[in-house]
């Protein structure tokens, strides 16, 4: 049996209120300005460094924009609970989900630290950038946990959902912002 074949997944846009659109546009005003930060870059050894920050980061910010609105993890999602019902492992799907959230969340926080050192003249020179990657990684994370039930109790994060939307909003900005400054200097520096 074809397990794409009963996913109820369909592209579309998945987040019409207009704070997603906002979120949709922030995202992709935001990568592009980090593409124009790295195309800015010269190729020494610190233009390099920030060059490839500034373009993960443009690269990142227009998945997650994207993402946004196909909803592509709610596609991973539906494909691994219609594997978990043909392979007969359903009923413990909790169990699986706890163990995929902290090996995400043990991933993407292993990143940060290989980033850190990767990046480390980027990360110091480029303070206002992190902080806004640092706020959209938070928002992930919770976000995670909230799919893979985590947090399934009455009070929990996901109640805050506006709020968690304004963090995510305010990383982009932020983001965007630091690429633009970047951007917009005289001078060809590394930074």
């Amino acid at each position: 049996m074809n397990h794409i074949d009963e996913i109820a997944w369909r592209p579309g846009f998945n987040d019409p209120e207009p704070m997603g659109w906002i979120t949709f546009a922030a995202y992709g005003i935001a990568s592009v300005l980090c593409i124009c930060a790295a195309l800015r870059r010269d190729d020494s050894p610190p233009g390099r460094e920030s060059k490839l920050a500034w373009l993960l980061l443009g690269l990142a910010l227009g998945f997650l924009g994207v993402n946004l609105q196909l909803d592509l993890h709610v596609l991973l999602i539906q494909f691994g609970r219609r594997i978990a019902e043909t392979d007969g492992w359903y009923e413990k799907r909790r169990s699986y989900q706890q163990a995929f959230t902290v090996a995400f969340s043990a991933g993407l926080i292993a990143c940060v630290f290989f980033g850190a050192r990767k990046f480390g003249t980027f990360v110091k020179n480029q303070r206002l950038a992190v902080t806004g990657a640092l706020l959209i990684i938070g928002y992930v994370l919770v976000r995670n946990a909230s799919f893979n039930h985590i947090d399934d109790r009455k009070g929990s994060m996901w109640d805050m959902k506006d709020s968690l939307r304004l963090v995510e909003l305010a990383g982009v900005v932020a983001i965007g912002l630091a690429a633009w400054r970047s951007s917009s200097a005289d001078d060809r520096s590394p930074r």
